[in-house]
């Protein structure tokens, strides 16, 4: 239900404003094959983190059962009027401590995101410019808090591990802050989102571009191994056209955009192009903001959020 609140409330809030075009050109990228096979599987772990009955080892009744020799570290609630979920894991497979946050469920949330206004400045470190949407920083804060011991208890087991950070919507948005956090602490982290809404200023796009550097063809097959970010976006996304760029918010760079529609979600690589810069109009920026695309928004290589049914 907040969920659906939510997204009411922002139809009202676009009723009142225009959504401004994008200007930046297109980087050509071919897509691999590895990239596309860990999308898809990121995707699952994105979705898990709407489960509320995900149980050790690592359970549910959606996906938990395709990651073998995986194990749930610890479920996460903050504690304060944010009320982000999210979980922890540990995957010996692919050697990975994984971090999955959720997107929007409950009236805490809901809070969050109509948090709309920019914060003050000399919040981020390393960039004094960098200004972010005001609920999503204090629910970074209070997720950080929510996750430093069991986080770095994993890393001090299991120093050569990858650190995944992955999230849904608001999920996304707060999966990309938790990047910087990780990358400040020399983790090197490798974050996917998928539909989050746009999270800061320019300056601040232009610094997760620098401290990322989102992969190009060059670089692709160190996919895995590299510090980087892959911000995935599908159709008309409408949450991912917000907050709009009139407001002062910019988009960052490494676009995945999958571009074939919810009817059929067998996914190839030349259904997904790759955009380089943030607002690329050879992207999702340029379709038109559709509220009524809403579906585009729950559906990443499957229903992402599950509703319920897990």
């Amino acid at each position: 239900m907040w969920k659906q609140l939510s997204l009411l409330l922002f139809l009202i809030q676009v009723s009142l404003v225009l959504q401004p075009a994008g200007s930046q050109t297109l980087t050509e990228a071919v897509v691999t094959t590895e990239q596309l096979t860990l999308m898809e599987e990121v995707s699952k772990l994105a979705g898990i983190s709407y489960c509320n009955e995900i149980k050790a080892p690592f359970h549910c009744k959606l996906w938990c059962s395709d990651f073998g020799n995986t194990t749930l570290i610890q479920k996460f609630t903050t504690n304060d009027f944010t009320e982000v979920h999210g979980y922890i894991a540990r995957d010996d497979n692919a050697k990975r401590v994984i971090i999955s946050v959720r997107g929007t469920e409950g009236f805490g949330n809901t809070i969050i995101d109509m948090i709309l206004f920019l914060s003050s400045d000399k919040l981020i470190p390393g960039c004094p410019e960098c200004r972010i949407h005001s609920g999503f920083y204090m629910a970074w804060r209070s997720v950080e808090k929510a996750i430093a011991i069991p986080v770095a208890e994993q890393f001090a087991q299991y120093p050569d591990y990858q650190l995944l950070i992955t999230g849904h919507s608001m999920g996304g948005a707060l999966a990309t802050l938790l990047g910087l956090s990780y990358q400040n602490l020399g983790k090197s982290p490798f974050v996917i989102t998928f539909g989050q809404p746009r999270v800061g200023n320019p300056a601040f796009a232009n610094f997760v571009d620098t401290v990322f550097s989102p992969l190009d063809l060059t670089d692709s097959q160190k996919l895995v191994n590299s510090s980087s970010l892959m911000r995935v976006t599908h159709g008309n996304d409408p949450v991912a056209h917000i907050p709009f760029q009139d407001w002062g918010y910019r988009h960052h760079g490494g676009e995945y955009w999958i571009h074939k529609k919810r009817e059929n979600m067998t996914i190839t690589t030349h259904d997904i192009k790759y955009c380089h810069h943030g607002e690329d109009p050879a992207c999702l920026q340029g379709q038109n903001f559709n509220p009524l695309d809403a579906n585009d928004h729950d559906t990443y290589f499957r229903d992402i959020n599950p509703k319920g049914k897990c």
